[in-house]
């Protein structure tokens, strides 16, 4: 579906960035120029039962050009991003499958196939080189498989010789893929509950959300430490929370949690929650009791980046029946591979919402920004943001 936004403007809707982009070719041509990309989410009643689109935004190229708009400064959004509605996966919610892609046009069939390979018998180095780095940043080989087929198939031979316009192209499309938190504040009471296995930095994060909420002028927060197994977990949480004086409460039982929180004032309530080990039994079954007790909440799932990707998708079978709210990213600075928080993010459609890096508080705790992980994907690093050292 095409929309004219200005005499130039033109806004382009399809199932998947590919066939956008193939709309945007065939009404203003190979030269056309590509101004935003972004993940339309359904909304209202009958939201669930649509699928996203993707969103592109594009101008008609004169015979000059060559490259697009200069992409945001770090730390900016893309053009006309607007907040994405959060899903929560429930109970119900279908198994995490890859972004939807729809199927490109020419490349149906083995007719297709055959002619891409006529068009393009070596692929151009600078588009070779990016497709061994999304496979060295361990992206799933099938997305980067069509993100690659995608530029042959959509972008003129003079723009696939030019690695600055490859790279911001495909930067476009993956953040395309990636829903983050709009960072509104909740008005009036919000119980987050911080979930996670041993040594992600649960409760180091806990005291950052808390100074960051503090700095913001929001309503009073209280610490709520159920993790009351983790040696040392309430000492620590003890120093932090008296250093930002704010009260902490210590429940060791899932009705003492329940009490608890349903005792205090309205305001922020954070929750850290007793760690899990997803591969014994015994833990999970502690886990659940404690955050079955909490029928108000909105759950966050801590994860360290340095992961790996079989063990996130364990702990995504065990957290997903009690429906994950968003995904808060740990250790970002202590690896140079982001492919696994790629992929997680968008298999599952989880809204990013925090990133954190080293141990200052709140310094180095970080809104999520999709620009922030697909330029850590594109430098193989992760870039300085703000005041990090």
């Amino acid at each position: 579906m095409t929309a004219p936004t200005s005499p130039r403007m033109q806004t382009f809707r399809a199932r998947s960035v590919t066939a956008a982009l193939q709309e945007v070719q065939r009404a203003l041509g190979p030269a056309a120029i590509v101004v935003s990309v972004r993940q339309i989410t359904p909304t209202g009643l009958l939201g669930a039962l649509k699928e996203p689109q993707v969103e592109v935004m594009a101008m008609p190229g004169g015979s000059g050009d060559t490259v697009p708009p200069e992409s945001p400064a770090p730390g900016t959004p893309p053009a006309d991003t607007g907040p994405l509605r959060t899903q929560a996966a429930g109970p119900e919610s279908p198994e995490p499958q890859p972004p939807a892609e729809a199927q490109p046009a020419g490349s149906e069939g083995a007719a297709g196939q055959e002619e891409l390979k006529k068009r393009f018998p070596v692929t151009p180095p600078g588009l070779l080189k990016l497709q061994e780095q999304f496979l060295r940043q361990s992206l799933e080989p099938q997305l980067v498989k069509k993100l690659i087929t995608g530029c042959l198939e959509v972008l003129p031979p003079r723009l696939l010789k030019d690695d600055d316009y490859l790279r911001r192209y495909l930067s476009m499309q993956l953040q395309a893929l990636l829903q983050v938190n709009n960072g509104q504040p909740a008005s009036g009471r919000e119980v987050l509950c911080l979930a996670g296995t041993s040594g992600v930095g649960k409760t180091s994060l806990c005291a950052k959300i808390a100074a960051t909420a503090a700095q913001n002028g929001a309503p009073p927060v209280a610490w709520v430490c159920a993790d009351t197994v983790t040696a040392g977990a309430i000492a620590q949480a003890r120093q932090y929370a008296s250093a930002l004086q704010i009260p902490l409460h210590t429940p060791y039982t899932p009705q003492e949690l329940a009490d608890t929180v349903a005792g205090l004032d309205d305001g922020l309530v954070l929750v850290d929650l007793q760690s899990f080990n997803p591969y014994q039994e015994k833990s999970i079954v502690q886990f659940a009791d404690y955050l079955t007790a909490l029928s108000e909440r909105t759950l966050l799932w801590v994860f360290s980046a340095a992961t790996k990707g079989v063990d996130l998708q364990r702990a995504y079978q065990v957290l997903k029946p009690f429906g994950i709210d968003g995904l808060a990213v740990s250790h970002l600075d202590d690896t140079g591979s982001f492919g696994s928080v790629f992929n997680l993010a968008s298999r599952s459609r989880l809204p990013l919402y925090y990133f954190s890096t080293g141990a200052r508080v709140p310094e180095d705790l970080h809104p999520a920004r999709r620009e922030t992980l697909v330029q850590a994907i594109m430098q193989e690093k992760w870039p300085v943001i703000g005041g990090e050292r």
